[in-house]
């Protein structure tokens, strides 16, 4: 994004206990689709297979797919019509559309569907060029349909998510009964300037029609670097069990500075779509809500990890401007040239927003295209962390995840990472690609977290439950008056007193 910026655009019952899971999202709601005629990708699949048994599986079994991109016509032929066969038991098997929930890719896949346009549209919010999983995602739908309005496809702009900043609801909970009705595309239209532009609605769709499509990769030099099956590994091993301590992790947002009454590249509205919102103060409140310490900087400083006020506590949340940062001649650019993100030290859980347009470049040309002057998300795997939503072209400020709503839902509510992650994801049929475990959750210790009663409050009743149940607030191990006195500290924090 650096030269295209549109700013328009419970309680527990036990010590140390994790937020309940959702019941219905397991290994059996889970397809990992693979091409065993590629080494890297069965090497995935493998590995995803042991680390989470039950899951689903299909191997596209093809020779014309290989790492990179992939055209339209292609990607139907190759991916779309054979996954949809399986899953819809076309092909003779059993019917799974409703039984599958997330869908996995695999390293060794396409990652990038091209613009039939090629570059012309590329900067447009008309633009075709897509993701692979943003595609996958509204599978049972016909985006190839020509249609009439000044999009001429329904692949052509953005489709709204209509799990978009939804808070604490697991996807089980949404009727898939209809996920193989076809549906009305309804074209909204709306000024960007002088320009008209369209996205597009579908009537009646709800998040139970759709599916949440995550990929395993990393960001080696080769995409037949070991290291990259090293790094994937690592990452299912850690997804297995994610335990945070509040008070051992810190957080970081960092922004440049603003004028008055002016929005940041992390508050990209679309409105009435997708309607902006301070994406870094909301996950720096969410964070303090949780007990963790944040850093939000509004200032022209790249807040450096030598720069952090506390050098003893690794990053659990990352949300940064990146090389944007200098946009505008508003802050000073990052050190190095598109590689900030390893200068800092990650908890297993950490997740990580970086708001550049092509930070998922490394997932198809890793040593290619505009990987040198935007930091790629994807090395956060290799660092040690867990969670990521890159972007495979030009995403605009209104395409990127709230790093809010996969801290809010993965950290807070409970919900796996694919819940979180589309929760946190405005646009699909874009460029989207969430990199992690679908499956993965996470554990909170110090009691879960210092709002005991979630009520997005740390006040008062918070201590009253405490005296209900002690719970280990300080992370040493037992429950005694120091667990008290770390919950008041907060509690005092919280009210200003």
């Amino acid at each position: 994004m650096r030269h295209a910026l549109i700013p328009m655009l419970a309680l527990v019952a036990s010590l140390c206990a994790a937020l309940p899971a959702p019941a219905g999202l397991a290994p059996a709601n889970v397809l990992v689709v693979y091409n065993s005629q590629n080494a890297v990708s069965q090497a995935v699949r493998d590995l995803y297979v042991s680390a989470r048994p039950g899951v689903l599986e299909l191997d596209l079994n093809s020779t014309q797919l290989g790492p990179g991109s992939i055209s339209r016509a292609d990607f139907v032929t190759l991916i779309r019509d054979p996954v949809r066969a399986f899953i819809n038991g076309t092909g003779g098997g059993p019917d799974l559309s409703q039984q599958v929930i997330a869908i996995v890719t695999t390293r060794g896949l396409p990652a990038r569907v091209l613009s039939p346009l090629g570059t012309a549209d590329e900067f447009e919010i008309s633009s075709a060029w897509a993701s692979v999983e943003s595609e996958l995602v509204l599978l049972q739908q016909d985006l190839e349909m020509a249609e009439t309005g000044i999009l001429p496809f329904r692949y052509s702009g953005f489709i709204d998510n209509p799990y978009h900043r939804v808070f604490d609801q697991a996807i089980d909970t949404y009727s898939r009964a209809q996920i193989t009705a076809p549906r009305t595309f309804t074209e909204f239209q709306t000024m960007s300037g002088q320009d008209l532009v369209g996205s597009w609605q579908i009537d009646g769709f709800t998040p139970g029609d759709m599916y949440l499509v995550c990929r395993l990769d990393s960001a080696p030099f080769d995409f037949n670097d070991p290291s990259a099956l090293d790094a994937i590994a690592a990452l299912l091993d850690r997804s297995q069990s994610l335990d945070v301590c509040v008070s051992q992790v810190q957080g970081l947002l960092d922004a440049f500075q603003l004028d008055p009454m002016e929005a940041g590249l992390d508050n990209g509205a679309f409105p009435p779509l997708i309607e902006g919102s301070d994406d870094f103060n909301n996950t720096t409140g969410v964070l303090g809500m949780l007990g963790v310490s944040a850093t939000n900087d509004r200032t022209s400083n790249f807040v450096t990890a030598g720069e952090l006020a506390d050098q003893t506590r690794p990053l659990v949340a990352l949300g940064s401007y990146g090389e944007n940062h200098s946009a505008f001649s508003r802050g000073e650019s990052p050190p190095g040239d598109g590689v900030y993100l390893y200068d800092y030290w990650f908890h297993p859980a950490a997740v990580f927003i970086g708001i550049e347009s092509w930070n998922g470049t490394s997932l198809y040309t890793p040593t290619g295209f505009r990987i040198t002057f935007q930091q790629q998300a994807a090395p956060l795997v290799n660092l040690g962390g867990s969670f990521t939503v890159v972007t495979v072209m030009e995403p605009f400020t209104i395409g990127i995840a709230d790093l809010e709503m996969i801290v809010d839902n993965l950290f807070v509510r409970g919900l796996t990472f694919a819940e979180a992650a589309y929760s946190a994801i405005p646009c699909l049929s874009w460029q989207q690609v969430p990199l992690g475990d679908p499956l993965a959750t996470v554990t909170l210790s110090d009691g879960e977290h210092f709002d005991r009663n979630v009520d997005n409050r740390i006040d008062a009743e918070d201590l009253y439950d405490y005296e209900v149940l002690p719970s280990d607030h300080d992370c040493d191990g037992d429950v005694d008056d120091d667990d008290r006195a770390a919950l008041s500290a907060q509690v005092r924090r919280s009210e200003g007193l």
